[in-house]
This record gives structure tokens, C-alpha cells and sequence, in this order.
């Protein structure tokens, strides 16, 4: 197996989602960049009427929505050879003419909130509070009260648009809103959204220390969320509420045993459940990741030898530590010569 930053592409395999997500991104950028609002009132009615799922489990709404986030740049750069993406001011140009031509669409005010979300943490950046500046503080919490007051405006959209709820729970947790109010939302997401497995998930940073919360907001906020799941899917909701803590990189798996009381058994079973259920290559090295993340190495092994010399690197880099995919190998190479001997 080769080092991780050897394979800057997806490798020899096919990532499915990655073609469809680069497609609909393409579809959307055009759109944006030519004031196209029928296109782009189409193309997201498209994937919300049936929810379109791709083969990785992936609501393809959100890859919609993920290419509005790209729009956040007040310019290309000169050098840039990326001619593609809408600057910042032309994407909320064409999303409100969206949104005057179609005042009923279940996107267009959606997408405004993305725009002002995605904004405002590009603003802040990704680092602890004590290194986000005054002026970049006041610029991060202008764009999500814009991005607030979009949600308010188009919470209708929200009985059909599951992207709503996600938005809704980044706005909430950079404007630190009331852990019950946020439970609220949680709670209105997963009940209308239940297959949409992620949801939940992210929500978990929030609830930690690091954000606030404590121990025990971590533990109530999982066995509610678990308990409200089908229980053919308990689970899997388990595993990937608990996963979010190690991939993270924020806790080790000791850590969360301790801390957390979480049962790393079931923790494996429930990625294990999610890889059944969307059994694509790219959800392999998921669960691989998982299993490493949990210092199982003899479960993991077999994962990585399918994997072999091509891993999908924006599987690994959900670990949020760039070497975690070369320990992982590094680890599984070792197991492996213990069979030998």
C-alpha cells in the first residue's frame, strides 16, 4: 500500500458520487454564472421531488447546495485557471432573481441561507475562537443572522428541503443558540428526515466541550437521537453519532469510553449496518476508517487489503489528520506480518 498524498485523485476505482456531485456542481456554477434561475429552479426540483439518493447514501439536494457553498469568494484570483465558479456577489445576484421569479421554491431562499452560511465560516475560519479577530467576528456573525433571517423566511421549504435543517444547525451553533432550542431542530429533522442519516451526526460537535456543551450533553444528545430511530437502524444511528467524536480527531477511542461510556462494539457494528446498507467503495474506506479510528485492526485489515493501493482521499480526509490513513496501513502492515510468524 502507497502513502495516501500519492493518490491526489481518486485512484483506480470509480467514486460515483464524486461524478455526480462534479456534474450537478457544473450544472449549478453555469447557472449561476448566466442568471439562469429557470435552470437552477429545475435542476434542485429535480432532486427534491423524489429525494434523489446517490449510490453512497448522499441526498443529492446536498450536492446542490454544496455548490452554492463554492460561491463564497468576493473574486477570482487573476492566476486562477478556474473560470467555473461564481464569485460571491454573482451567485446572490442570480439566487435572488430565483427567488422573485419563483417566491414558492423550495430552494431558492434555502440556497440564500447557504450562501450567507458558508460565507461566514469561510470568514471565521476553522480555528479556535481566541484566533478569530474582532472584525472577523462581527463579518462571521453578520452573515449568519443574514443567513438566520433566510431560514425564517423559507421554514416552509423545510417540510420537503432536509438541507434547511442542516444549515440550521451550523447557523445555530455559530450563534451558540440554546441547546434545547437546538434539540428542537434536531428533533424536526430526524422525524421528517429519517433516512437522511446525517443530519444528526452533525450535531454532535456541538454538544461537546469545545463548543460549550459537556460530557453529559454528549450522552443525552445520543441516546435521544438513538432513540428515536427506527430500531432496525439504532445502530447504525449509534456508530455514526459516536464516529463523529473520533473523526473528529478530537477524541481517541479510550476517550470516548471513558467519557462518553460508548460501546465501541457497537460503535463498529453500526458503520458496519451503513456500509450494508450503501455497499460502495467509497463507504469501504469509511468503515476501514472506522475501524482504525477504534484500534481494531483485525477487522480493518480485510477492508484495507480490498482497498488496496487505491483509497479514496476524500474518504480519509474526513479523519480531519492527514496521517491517519498512512497509520492505519502502517498499522494493518504490522497485524499482518504477526500472521505470518
Amino acid at each position: 500500500m502507497a502513502a495516501l498524498d500519492e493518490f491526489p485523485t481518486q485512484g483506480h476505482r470509480v467514486d460515483l458520487d464524486k461524478k455526480i456531485q462534479n456534474k450537478i456542481a457544473a450544472a449549478v456554477a453555469s447557472a449561476l454564472l448566466a442568471n439562469n434561475v429557470d435552470r437552477l429552479e429545475a435542476l434542485s426540483s429535480k432532486l427534491l421531488d423524489p429525494l434523489a439518493v446517490s449510490p453512497d447514501g448522499v441526498h443529492e439536494i446536498f450536492f446542490f447546495t454544496n455548490a452554492i457553498a463554492d460561491s463564497v469568494e468576493d473574486q477570482v484570483p487573476a492566476d486562477s485557471t478556474d473560470q467555473t465558479t461564481a464569485t460571491f456577489a454573482v451567485a446572490k445576484k442570480a439566487i435572488e432573481s430565483w427567488q422573485k421569479k419563483y417566491p414558492q421554491s423550495l430552494s431558492a431562499t434555502v440556497s440564500l441561507a447557504e450562501l450567507h452560511e458558508s460565507k461566514a465560516w469561510k470568514i471565521r475560519s476553522g480555528g479556535w475562537a481566541n484566533t478569530v479577530t474582532d472584525d472577523q467576528m462581527e463579518q462571521f456573525l453578520q452573515e449568519l443572522h443574514l443567513a438566520a433571517s433566510a431560514l425564517d423566511a423559507s421554514k416552509a421549504a423545510s417540510a420537503r428541503n432536509p438541507v434547511w435543517y442542516a444549515i440550521a444547525e451550523s447557523v445555530g451553533k455559530g450563534l451558540n443558540v440554546d441547546r434545547s432550542q437546538y434539540m428542537q431542530t434536531v428533533d424536526e429533522a430526524i422525524r421528517r428526515f429519517p433516512e437522511v442519516t446525517y443530519l444528526a451526526p452533525a450535531g454532535v460537535p456541538y454538544m461537546t466541550e469545545r463548543w460549550g456543551g459537556s460530557d453529559l450533553a454528549v450522552r443525552n444528545y445520543a441516546d435521544h437521537v438513538v432513540a428515536e430511530a427506527k430500531p432496525a437502524d439504532q445502530d447504525m444511528v449509534y456508530g455514526l453519532l459516536y464516529g463523529t467524536l473520533l473523526v473528529t480527531g478530537w477524541y481517541d477511542p479510550q476517550t470516548i469510553v471513558a467519557r462518553f461510556g460508548v460501546n465501541l462494539a457497537r460503535l463498529e457494528k453500526g458503520y458496519a449496518d451503513w456500509y450494508q446498507r450503501y455497499p460502495q467503495p467509497f463507504n469501504r474506506d469509511i468503515q476501514a476508517m472506522a475501524y482504525c479510528h477504534a484500534y481494531d485492526i483485525p477487522d480493518a485489515a480485510p477492508l484495507m487489503e480490498e482497498i488496496g493501493d487505491s483509497p479514496f482521499p476524500d474518504a480519509w480526509s474526513q479523519s480531519h489528520n492527514p496521517a491517519f490513513y498512512n497509520w492505519c496501513v502502517e498499522n494493518v502492515h504490522a497485524y499482518l506480518r504477526t500472521l505470518k510468524h
